[in-house]
């Protein structure tokens, strides 16, 4: 018989509509909520140890392994992923990332939580570029646009300067 927390764990799990999945510290699956069932039409028996498939490598922005990687530096990610999911085409998530330490701060497993948004169109996009509280540019849009700069400067032979200040 399961133990009182399991019990309240699988209770809450199932309750949720965001797709959460759980990995080792190798990328692979250890656990997914019925959610995850509901979206991708996978079992959790047939997905246990494997990587995530889910994830679409042409439409995303950040690869896998640099998203690991800063997970692995920041603990945690959030960002706009596109995944494949049961209808067979691509679907923007909102997602989070969070890498979980044990009591030595050792890393032990991965955490994703996915929320697809009501809005089809570009919400989890604005979302996660903008700051909810005071609707201000984050970091993510920051990036990406200085990304775009250093891109069109490039292949147009000029420069960019980048001017960096704290408010604190």
């Amino acid at each position: 018989m399961k133990n009182l927390s399991g019990l309240v764990f699988d209770s809450i799990m199932s309750g949720i509509d965001d797709i959460v999945v759980v990995c080792d510290i190798d990328n692979r699956i250890e656990f997914v909520n019925s959610a995850f069932e509901r979206a991708t039409g996978q079992a959790q028996e047939h997905v246990l140890a494997q990587t995530p498939d889910f994830y679409d490598y042409e439409q995303n922005q950040i690869k896998l392994s640099n998203l690991l990687s800063e997970v692995n530096s920041a603990g945690i990610w959030q960002g706009p992923l596109w995944l494949n999911m049961k209808t067979a085409q691509a679907e923007v998530y909102l997602a989070k990332v969070q890498l979980l330490r044990d009591i030595k701060q050792q890393a032990q497993h991965y955490v994703y939580i996915l929320q697809r948004s009501k809005n089809k169109t570009n919400e989890p996009l604005k979302q996660s570029q903008y700051d909810p509280l005071t609707g201000l540019p984050n970091r993510l849009l920051f990036q990406d646009r200085t990304q775009q700069a250093i891109i069109a400067a490039n292949r147009e032979g000029k420069s960019v300067a980048v001017l960096l200040f704290g408010l604190d």
